[in-house]
């Protein structure tokens, strides 16, 4: 890991903000550690989100679709077959990988615009939603109630509140730690370049589909994560909530408008925000959807 990483993880601010995230269920109310929890899910979105559309350069609007199926999928596995949940965050994460490599495809095979990529996107979002809302195995419309929460580990149960955020604490951090990975090593590179100039990057040797696709699969796959723990946070998912590419469009709104705004102050041609600053603009928007 580069040293940009290393001086990240060993600053003091780094460490008291995340003593402090730790320990929250320790001196919050339980509403305002629901509060938390709930950032906490917004603030991992984002992270998994910035992958594609911060480091990449990419305006993904169809990340909705990742979420419902973490969620929904997950969840019927569990209580239509049996499988334990566990197991059904892996098929619904490795599916989500398997459908953003597809769309990754589909942006290279058709050398898509920004514009055109994001429509993209927002279509398998809406078309994803309405397979959720018509499928019986998935809830339909009434969406699945899961079982009661007995703190069973190995049944992906936390004990109740404070478990949950924990769960979700580590889906975040795991997120987090996945961008400062891809930042300090070639592939963050190589998205940074195809997001500055996709030409030059192709003519200097950048591998465009095999990145892209990469990008795509684990910002796919860690979307997918938090759905599930959300899932299992709110113990009901429903396809309206989880598969709505509307909140999606808000923040992409929300981040882009950001990004304009400190490209303009700067004068000068910024690329979109690293993922710190993207979290803030997603979660400061999160609360209006």
């Amino acid at each position: 890991m580069r040293s940009g990483a290393l001086k990240f993880l060993s600053s003091p601010i780094f460490w008291l903000v995340f003593a402090a995230a730790a320990t929250m269920p320790l001196w919050l109310s339980p509403y305002y550690l629901g509060v938390a929890t709930i950032a906490l899910f917004y603030i991992g979105l984002a992270l998994a989100w910035n992958i594609v559309a911060g480091i990449g350069g990419q305006m993904s609007l169809g990340h909705s679709v990742f979420v419902g199926v973490g969620g929904l999928l997950s969840s019927a596995l569990l209580l239509k077959l049996g499988i334990n949940m566990w197991l059904g965050m892996v098929i619904a994460a490795a599916i989500s990988a398997a459908l953003g490599a597809f769309i990754a495809w589909l942006d290279f095979r058709f050398r898509l615009s920004h514009l055109s990529f994001a429509l993209i996107t927002l279509a398998f979002a809406e078309m994803g939603q309405l397979a959720a809302v018509g499928s019986e195995f998935l809830g339909g419309a009434s969406g699945l109630f899961l079982p009661p929460d007995h703190g069973s580990l190995l049944n992906f149960e936390f004990g109740g509140q404070r478990g949950n955020f924990y769960l979700l604490f580590t889906a975040s951090l795991v997120c987090l730690i996945a961008n400062l990975v891809i930042l300090n090593t070639p592939l963050g590179y190589y998205l940074r370049a195809m997001r500055d100039n996709e030409n030059a990057a192709q003519a200097i040797g950048v591998a465009l589909l095999r990145n892209k696709i990469i990008a795509m699969m684990i910002s796919a796959a860690l979307t997918s994560i938090m759905g599930t723990a959300y899932a299992r946070y709110s113990g009901f998912v429903d396809p309206y909530q989880l598969g709505s590419e509307r909140c999606w469009v808000h923040w992409s709104a929300r981040a882009s408008s950001w990004c304009s705004a400190r490209s303009f102050a700067a004068s000068s041609a910024a690329p979109c925000p690293d993922f710190t600053s993207l979290s803030t603009a997603f979660s400061s928007s999160s609360s209006s959807c």
